[in-house]
């Protein structure tokens, strides 16, 4: 992204394959244009493969980006069988979108759960969970939630994570240049997001996730800042906080991601 080069030095994104640089043309006209993307096919996908300069809260790296069915999280065979990739993840992003459980499920703490044991279940037939500490697994929890403009009524985010998240991208652009201060927000952050979702019913998933996993964070974001109307989406994205699931995620070392959310 421009914007982000203009504002990070060294910062660039390089494709490193013909195919995973075709597949991000393609998409970035596509959202330019504003159309949503296509529904994923449930298969054992190919991976999009980017290297990454310059971020200024993380090392230089490679990512390699599996994109495949939602359907294959609907079971744990169908995790070990379409996205095996999770077995060798030291940190898994798990994605809630608070608005869709509601609509789904009066009880949003008991269907957050329900992901999570399905989750747990395909890790377990990948025998991921051999080497597990007494903690739990090996592999960190970053819990997402996901199209934050859309939680409102009860479910309300408190003031201090509205203000957070309303910040132009500008704005969020320039605060990540000052690492230690960024990474201790984000460390606030989880608290408030934990106790929230706490204040939400969902303690039991909390429980679950910080029993089975060796830390556990907490993050809120809107990958588009408004929502789509049918088929299409506002045109003028305003995307909030999306990077702060990867800045946590990145840590180079689990220890020191347990600093970062004061676990160690």
């Amino acid at each position: 992204d421009a914007r982000l080069a203009a504002r990070w030095p060294r910062y660039s994104t390089m494709a490193a394959d013909e195919a995973t640089l075709a597949t991000i043309e393609s998409r970035a006209k596509a959202l330019e244009q504003g159309a949503l993307p296509e529904s994923t096919p449930q298969a054992f996908p190919k991976p999009l493969i980017l290297n990454v300069s310059g971020l200024p809260t993380a090392p230089d790296l490679t990512l390699l980006c599996y994109d495949t069915g939602g359907e294959s999280f609907q079971s744990g065979s169908q995790v070990a069988k379409y996205a095996r990739f999770v077995q060798n993840a030291s940190t898994v992003l798990f994605l809630l979108s608070i608005p869709d459980l509601v609509k789904s499920q009066e009880n949003l703490g008991r269907e957050a759960l329900k992901l999570l044991e399905i989750y747990c279940h395909g890790v377990a037939q990948l025998a991921v969970g051999e080497a597990r500490s007494e903690r739990g697994s090996t592999q960190n929890l970053v819990v997402v939630l996901t199209k934050a403009d859309e939680i409102n009524g009860r479910l309300t985010p408190p003031e201090e994570l509205r203000d957070y998240l309303s910040r132009p991208l500008e704005d969020q652009q320039d605060e990540m240049l000052h690492r230690r201060r960024y990474m201790a927000r984000l460390r606030r952050n989880s608290k408030i997001i934990r106790k929230y979702l706490r204040d939400a019913d969902a303690t039991q998933f909390i429980n679950a996730a910080e029993q089975n996993f060796d830390h556990v964070a907490y993050v809120m974001v809107s990958a588009l800042g408004t929502s789509p109307t049918k088929d299409r989406m506002a045109v003028n994205l305003k995307p909030r906080r999306v990077l702060d699931p990867l800045l946590v995620a990145l840590r180079p070392k689990p220890s020191l991601m347990g600093r970062l959310l004061g676990l160690a």
